[in-house]
């Protein structure tokens, strides 16, 4: 028997889109400011929890918005699949491809992305920026996913520059663009 086919998958803007602005605009601004972007940063990288992550927010915006408020526009970001990829995700229990998350997330997201994104119990495992404290394309996210599941036999993202990264590190990478062009790369894979 084959051994399964290894995918490294993205999830924001692969499996689920994302638009940072949802939050801002619901916090009241126009584009992200940078103290906001810092907090968001330190959380995603693991450096605060998650009551600590909303408590400072609570106190950057001096209580004009409650706790509960702030969850809700921080969980605006992510806001539906991508077109495909939960039939995709969902098609490769029992077939021979096993899909691991790599991917720069907070513990909030990516429980709002298992709530959003059906095909997630499918997927399991992941190497995630809020446990390995670092982000793509960091050396530590690539050799934490090597060190667990070993060399993907591939890898997609939707940022350029992380696919270079990826290739810079020595993987198969592709950036993904759509759910059938992700299929059509997996199943040349495996012929």
């Amino acid at each position: 028997m084959k051994k399964p086919l290894l995918l490294a998958l993205d999830i924001g803007n692969v499996c689920v889109h994302i638009n940072h602005l949802n939050c801002v605009e619901k916090l009241g601004y126009t584009e992200i400011p940078d103290e906001l972007r810092n907090v968001a940063l330190a959380y995603e990288c693991g450096r605060c929890s998650e009551n600590d992550f909303f408590a400072e927010l609570h106190s950057m915006f001096n209580g004009r918005f409650s706790v509960s408020e702030i969850k809700n526009a921080f969980d605006s970001i992510l806001i539906k699949p991508v077109p495909g990829m939960d039939e995709l995700v969902s098609s490769f229990a029992g077939s021979g491809i096993k899909a691991v998350f790599f991917s720069d997330i907070s513990p909030t997201h990516l429980r709002r992305t298992r709530e959003i994104f059906p095909a997630a119990k499918f997927v399991p495992d992941g190497i995630y920026s809020f446990e390995s404290g670092a982000l793509k394309p960091s050396r530590i996210m690539f050799e934490r996913f090597e060190q667990l599941f070993g060399k993907p036999d591939l890898y997609t993202d939707d940022r350029e520059e992380l696919i270079a990264g990826a290739k810079d590190f020595g993987w198969n990478a592709v950036q993904f663009t759509d759910a059938e062009l992700l299929k059509s790369q997996l199943m040349k894979l495996r012929d």
